[in-house]
């Protein structure tokens, strides 16, 4: 069986290399004209290069003032009916809310006390009741809620509470 398979490879193996020595030859035309490498065929200018044909002074304003720099866009000046009016004023700056916000409290030992972060910079510190942070004075504190009197009056403060789906949203 071994034989019969090698039989049959070298006989597959003759078959090709004999068609690749006994294959036809492609014959080569004489050439009727001698062929310069170094010279080709001449081509139009214009089909190289569309610009060709363009007068130099056409070109001359991008010449002196090349695409994709900064001093190529020239502000012309603005003629009396297209000038702006007046800009606006600058808006007047919104003072940062300077609430301190509720971290935790602190019911016993008495008198108890917070964890408050300052609004403006995040500075979080444990104060008693009584103390001060920044214009707040810390008045009392529950389960949840501190209340600070400051500049604008009293404040209470409470964590936030969890919201509760809507009742159309929750399926049966």
């Amino acid at each position: 069986m071994m034989f019969l398979l090698l039989l049959g490879g070298a006989l597959a193996v003759a078959l090709g290399l004999d068609r690749l020595w006994l294959a036809p030859q492609p014959e080569m035309a004489a050439p009727t004209q001698p062929v310069s490498v170094a010279d080709p065929a001449p081509m139009s200018q214009s089909a190289l290069n569309p610009a060709a044909g363009l007068a130099p002074d056409i070109l001359a304003p991008i010449f002196d003032r090349p695409l994709f720099r900064p001093s190529r866009s020239q502000t012309l000046p603005e003629r009396a009916e297209n000038a702006m009016p007046n800009p606006e004023p600058d808006p007047v700056a919104i003072a940062p809310d300077l609430t301190p916000t509720l971290l935790g409290t602190v019911n016993l030992p008495k008198p108890g006390g917070a964890f408050l972060a300052e609004g403006g910079s995040g500075e979080t510190d444990f104060v008693a009741v009584g103390q001060s942070f920044g214009p707040w004075r810390l008045l009392s504190v529950g389960d949840g809620w501190a209340e600070l009197e400051g500049p604008d009056g009293a404040l209470r403060l409470a964590f936030p509470q969890p919201q509760q789906p809507d009742a159309e949203t929750v399926a049966p």
